[in-house]
């Protein structure tokens, strides 16, 4: 990881991004556990759905993709073996077309047991396990970014860009972002962290970029709110509600955070979550007097 150092006060701020690579599922959930955030990585599947996958995932990559004739994996009746077949639209039913079919242990030993010779390489077993081990072993990139992307939430961090490119953390959670950076990129063979800290007062500019994009975050989120609280006839539920507030209450962390380490006065911000958080209370009231 590139650290970029302009100078040390008391407002800190970064402006940090990273390149997208797959990453072993190991790597990415040890560093979400150091980091405190484990339960963001997303769960291995069952060896069955992994095999699903991969037999897809080859399957058209052997047989080609045909125009309203998708390919699908149906379960056999022996535990652990399915087939992949070609959907055929009839009149009065599909036609199912079987192409091959493949078996999966729990110990994760895979054997395609039957498919055309023609069309499947001679190899196919030692395709097939390679790429559900692979499977079952990395993340790919998209996933390994969303958990980033998870992450960087969790530390207050703003989106400066709506590609995701480019987000501001504040400095109280810059360790915390260097950690687990320096631990998922590995030697060189993970993704790749930048992180340009600076001071906050020495940058107003780009402050106010920061704040203009928070305003956007804020207003947009407490819009959604209070768009279910208008639209639920008869008052949301408990359980909606509490998801609700607790939504609104991370809004009121975070703009309080922001107002600490800026030095800015959000009063505007702070309104709004305010009414939003009366408007789940009076919903509440409302729904339990029904």
């Amino acid at each position: 990881m590139n650290n970029k150092t302009l100078s040390i006060g008391a407002g800190l701020g970064g402006l940090c991004y990273w390149n997208t690579k797959r990453v072993s599922r190991a790597r990415t959930q040890a560093a979400a556990d150091q980091a405190g955030f484990g339960k963001l990585v997303p769960a291995q599947p069952p060896a069955t759905s992994t095999l699903r996958t991969c037999m897809l995932t080859l399957g058209k990559s052997w047989y080609g993709r045909v125009r309203k004739s998708p390919l699908s994996v149906r379960e056999l009746a022996d535990p652990g073996c399915f087939e992949l077949v070609r959907v055929v639209a009839g009149q009065s039913a599909n036609e199912y077309r079987h192409l091959f079919s493949a078996s999966i242990d729990p110990q994760w030993n895979v054997k395609v047991l039957s498919a055309p010779a023609a069309l499947t390489p001679i190899n196919a077993d030692v395709v097939l396990q390679s790429a559900v081990i692979d499977e079952r072993d990395y993340l790919p990139a998209a996933i390994v970014s969303a958990v980033m992307v998870k992450a960087l939430r969790q530390w207050a961090a703003t989106l400066l860009k709506d590609d995701g490119g480019l987000w501001f953390i504040p400095g109280c959670y810059m360790d915390q972002y260097r950690a687990f950076a320096s631990h998922i990129a590995g030697k060189g063979d993970g993704p790749q962290f930048k992180l340009t800290q600076f001071e906050i007062a020495s940058d107003p500019d780009t402050v106010k970029h920061v704040l203009t994009e928070l305003r956007t975050e804020i207003r947009t989120g407490i819009e959604e709110i209070m768009a279910d609280v208008m639209q639920a006839e008869g008052g949301l539920r408990d359980r909606s509600i509490a998801i609700r507030q607790k939504k609104a209450d991370e809004f009121l962390a975070k703009v309080q955070l922001y107002e600490q380490f800026t030095g800015k006065t959000l009063s505007d911000l702070t309104d709004v979550v305010t009414q939003a958080k009366q408007a789940l209370a009076m919903n509440r009231l409302l729904s339990a007097s029904v």
